[in-house]
């Protein structure tokens, strides 16, 4: 069973091996280097790790800002109740449980029960751009690697 909770300490060694795991999965593929999302002081602050467990294993990562993220959005996105969604990694191994899929649609949920109407995310390379707007349903933003989604209630996991 999926349970998302927030990262403990005790997780860093499992969170850093998927993370070498995804950019070698990537290096191996040509997709380019997998970026870390740099974010603002305050976005920092704000930001709170995730982790994505099933059977108690950590499977995947994700860290949500829980403030409106500014960074490459239009002054009028800006000022609307956003929550943002970065540093998103899963097991590679694992891509037939569409993970990512279970990561975002908590996301909107959670977004939605705080009272946020959207989920934003910059993403990089380009290739897991086009795999967000055509899988995930995530609309394109004002800029190429942004991504965005309205929420909606989802069941896909547990978590706060």
């Amino acid at each position: 069973m999926y349970e998302i909770r927030e990262m403990l300490p005790e997780d860093l060694p499992a969170v850093t091996a998927l993370w070498k795991a995804r950019v070698r999965w990537a290096e191996y593929r040509g997709i380019g280097l997998i970026r870390y999302c740099p974010l603002t002081a305050a976005e920092e602050a704000a930001a709170v790790p995730f982790v994505l467990t099933c059977d108690g294993a950590v499977v995947a990562t994700a860290t949500i800002v829980d403030q409106t993220p500014h960074v490459g959005w239009t002054a009028r996105e800006a000022a609307q109740p956003a929550v943002g969604l970065v540093r998103i990694v899963t097991d590679p191994a694992l891509a037939a449980d569409r993970l990512s899929w279970v990561i975002t649609s908590w996301a909107s949920d959670r977004a939605a029960r705080t009272g946020h109407a959207w989920v934003r995310m910059r993403v990089a390379p380009s290739q897991l751009a086009r795999h967000l707007s055509e899988h995930l349903a995530w609309e394109p933003g004002p800029h190429s690697a942004d991504r965005r989604r309205r929420h909606g209630p989802s069941t896909a996991a547990r978590g706060p």
